[in-house]
């Protein structure tokens, strides 16, 4: 167990990222465990052959050049994203005016469009021509003209056929 919290600090070690009394500790003990001196010895064969290897580096104006590159891309993908999520908004609204609301047997359904800008369905409490038939002294194009004016639309009655 001892040497497992020595092996965690071996490549600290040889890299010199060690406290003074760290250093003297690992030291003490690479004297009595023959285990971590073998273990130490591959680190610094390791550290040996990885120091061989030639890594081009970029220089740091390439780094900057590839960090330019990807928040150039960024943004472009966020400003994709705004008007498609307007557009599918703008839909689902839209949609909601051409939904028909059922029947209940109330009725024919009156189409009523308003300021030209959409198309709402909704019902009439009773058919239309119930309603002319209760106004008695009002003949039928003269209570058309009446619900003209009162809905602020013109009223036309769709068959449910």
């Amino acid at each position: 167990m001892v040497c497992k919290r020595y092996e965690r600090l071996l490549v600290d070690y040889l890299a010199g990222e060690l406290s003074q009394s760290e250093q003297e500790a690992v030291r003490d003990h690479l004297k009595e465990c023959s285990k971590c001196t073998d273990l130490l010895e591959e680190y610094r064969d390791i550290l040996e052959k990885s120091r061989q290897i030639d890594v081009s580096i970029p220089e740091w104006q390439v780094w900057e050049k590839k960090l330019a590159e990807i928040k150039a891309v960024q943004p472009y993908r966020i400003h994709l994203l705004k008007p498609a999520v307007v557009m599918i908004s703008l839909l689902l609204l839209i949609s909601l005016f051409f939904v028909r609301v059922p029947n209940n047997g109330k009725g024919k359904v009156a189409k009523v469009s308003k300021n030209g800008y959409g198309i709402v369905l909704t019902k009439l409490p009773y058919p239309e021509k119930t309603i002319l038939e209760n106004i008695e002294y009002i003949d039928e194009e003269s209570a058309s003209k009446i619900l003209d004016v009162v809905l602020d639309t013109p009223v036309f009655t769709i068959d449910e056929n």
